[in-house]
């Protein structure tokens, strides 16, 4: 019988141990904080292209303030553009389950759809060149020789140029969809 209770302690203190394992362990990946990558380039984060702007390209405070008053009255138009975008495709996909489709209805919806990627992109162009606009002489040859690389993947993040794709080469990363 002693033996019997030794072995349902012994049981008891090692169940009890793992419990107090899962718990704490459960508690430290439920308080730990999402890493967030904050890359410049990639145009994911909202206040990475303002430190890019403030260490490579070197904009003063001043420089900064114009720029966030430029961001600001950019996005106020984007918004709209973006759900009308948003719209116009759903307009053209909702055709997906029909039995017929009418390609003159296709036609019109995409039209819809390729005049509002033509308005964002002139948007987009002209937000660029008001930036372009706050830099200094001194400031304008650097932004020039970034800006194209940073719009190319804030645009299209999966798009890469040849010699990048060329470096991954059998990687797992060149196997992102273009």
């Amino acid at each position: 019988m002693s033996r019997i209770l030794r072995n349902t302690r012994a049981l008891i203190f090692i169940i009890a141990i793992l419990l107090i394992a899962n718990i704490a362990m459960l508690i430290f990946i439920m308080s730990a904080k999402p890493t967030v990558k904050k890359d410049a380039v990639s145009g994911r984060d909202r206040w990475a292209f303002t430190e890019f702007l403030k260490k490579d390209i070197r904009f003063s405070q001043e420089q900064i303030r114009q720029y966030d008053s430029l961001r600001s009255t950019h996005w106020k138009i984007m918004k709209p553009l973006f759900r009308s975008m948003n719209a116009a495709k759903d307009g053209f996909y909702i055709h997906i389950s029909d039995s017929v489709v009418n390609d003159q209805l296709l036609l019109i919806a995409i039209d819809s759809i390729a005049i509002r990627q033509r308005q964002m992109d002139l948007q987009l162009f002209a937000h660029f060149r008001d930036i372009r606009r706050l830099c200094t002489a001194g400031q304008k040859p650097l932004f020039d020789s970034l800006s194209p690389d940073l719009i190319k993947k804030m645009i299209n993040p999966y798009r890469r140029d040849v010699k990048e794709r060329k470096n991954n080469k059998g990687s797992s990363a060149d196997s992102t969809p273009r």
